[in-house]
């Protein structure tokens, strides 16, 4: 009797916490998330297996955030019941959540996926984007009124922006006649302060939140900007961009932050083109300055061209180091700098490739090509090793078929190769030569039917024997 008892209590607990997400149809969607200050959606598929892990995690921290100060919804669609849904909010993948806030998108949610993760992830998100304060350090607006349009469209891009950004406004009548009404503000570190640059920019244009954004992210991109980790993808969209990589800490050591960066200014000042230019702390950027090989200077700087092509200043940096490397940029002067082994062991029958011979290999005539881009400390790499062996000697003398691997990480990829994990595999067709992500079977059985059924030139004697 008490082993059912128990049973039961259990069966009851999970049912409070799947009640705890809400669902969501097409019918109800805009009336309930109107209902809720913030709610994040769920578009899941019943079939996904990330989709089932996820949904112990999403109802645990439903739960505890209906329950907080400030309680944030959990909700859930069935993407596959409710397509139309999906389609409008551009999901293409599954599970794909997102914020909301009285009804409207906000914002995708990056946050971690288990209960706790969330929780902290939300809560963050949770109260006011932008605080009040009558003294002005953080991205601010100046407000008459903070029912003005200005005042509405910039916190509207704080809710979106928080993550990324610390915003703060204020009615305060010192700072209105000091920067004006129904302005943004973005100021500069003080500690940083110089005299190639303002200490503010301000924004009096449209009241629009996209514009806005652009506005602050065009501050903080101007020369000479400081590359945070959480900033890393406003300045990458930014590219060609040079980085000067030195220990900038302005907590501990201010002077020595400001002295590199003023004169990274000073060089900037000159420069013409469309180049970006910013500084950034070589201990935040340690797999950056890796794939550079700059790992031996005190104070380097590298330029990431379009797409993966990147150039490293092959010397300690300097004024005169800059102008020089950024003069051959613009010449077209610069060789690409490719991470990659000298001399890799051979391997049986399989093809090594690296970071200077991949793209022969891949786009050798005639040639389709499955290749495996490993970590020489993956289990799952170390398991697949004696399969791709005999894999690659089935195949050894077809002319027409390449069985290789490379070591993806000591060797750059082609960017049409996207590495999510290991082993990441890849079929390169003969006639296109656009990779595919390969996603069948990892026994030999598999890659031979895969290799059969794809593969343009291969022999009658193979296709019989195989």
């Amino acid at each position: 009797m008490k082993a059912v008892l128990v049973l039961g209590l259990a069966l009851l607990v999970a049912l409070a916490a799947a009640e705890d997400v809400i669902t969501l149809t097409e019918s109800n969607f805009e009336s309930t998330l109107k209902q809720h200050d913030l709610a994040v959606v769920e578009f899941f598929a019943p079939w996904c297996g990330h989709c089932k892990r996820l949904a112990p995690e999403y109802e645990k921290a439903a739960g505890i955030l209906k329950k907080s100060d400030t309680p944030v919804a959990l909700a859930a669609v069935d993407a596959t019941e409710h397509g139309s849904l999906a389609s409008r909010f551009g999901v293409t993948g599954y599970p794909t959540l997102k914020i909301f806030r009285k009804g409207e998108l906000s914002a995708d949610y990056q946050g971690p996926r288990d209960a706790a993760g969330i929780v902290k992830y939300m809560e963050k998100q949770a109260g006011p984007s932008s605080k009040r304060k009558c003294f002005l350090i953080d991205n601010a607006s100046m407000f008459s009124s903070l029912d003005s349009g200005m005042a509405r469209a910039f916190l509207k891009t704080a809710d979106a922006e928080r993550e990324n950004f610390r915003f703060a406004h204020t009615t305060q009548s010192k700072a209105l006649g000091q920067y004006g009404k129904d302005v943004v503000v973005v100021f500069r570190p003080q500690k940083l302060s110089n005299k190639f640059e303002e200490g503010h920019v301000v924004y009096s244009g449209k009241a629009k939140n996209t514009l806005i954004k652009e506005f602050i992210m065009d501050a903080i991109t101007s020369p000479g900007g400081i590359m945070t980790p959480d900033h890393r993808p406003f300045f990458f969209a930014s590219k060609p961009l040079l980085v000067v990589y030195y220990d900038l800490d302005v907590k501990m050591n201010p002077s020595r932050a400001k002295y590199i960066r003023n004169r990274v200014l000073k060089v900037a000042q000159d420069v013409t083109s469309d180049l970006t230019i910013a500084v950034a702390n070589k201990a935040d950027f340690a797999q950056d300055v890796q794939q550079l090989g700059l790992d031996e200077f005190s104070v380097a700087a590298g330029i990431w061209g379009e797409g993966s092509t990147k150039y490293r200043l092959d010397e300690e940096w300097s004024m005169d180091a800059m102008r020089q490397f950024i003069a051959d940029f613009e010449a077209d002067k610069l060789e690409s700098h490719v991470k990659s082994e000298a001399n890799p062991e051979p391997d049986g029958d399989v093809v090594v490739a690296t970071g200077k011979t991949i793209d022969e290999i891949l786009n050798a005539p005639g040639k389709d090509v499955l290749i495996e881009a490993y970590a020489p400390w993956c289990g799952h790499c170390k398991k697949l090793a004696p399969v791709f062996s005999e894999l690659a000697t089935k195949f050894k003398d077809e002319d027409s078929v390449t069985v290789a691997k490379i070591d993806a990480t000591a060797n750059d990829l082609p960017a049409s190769l996207p590495v999510s994990g290991y082993p990441s595999i890849f079929w390169v067709p003969a006639d296109s030569k656009k990779p595919e992500k390969y996603s069948g079977g990892r026994e030999l059985k598999d890659f031979t039917q895969f290799i059969k059924s794809r593969a343009s030139g291969l022999s009658k004697k193979v296709k019989d024997e195989l």
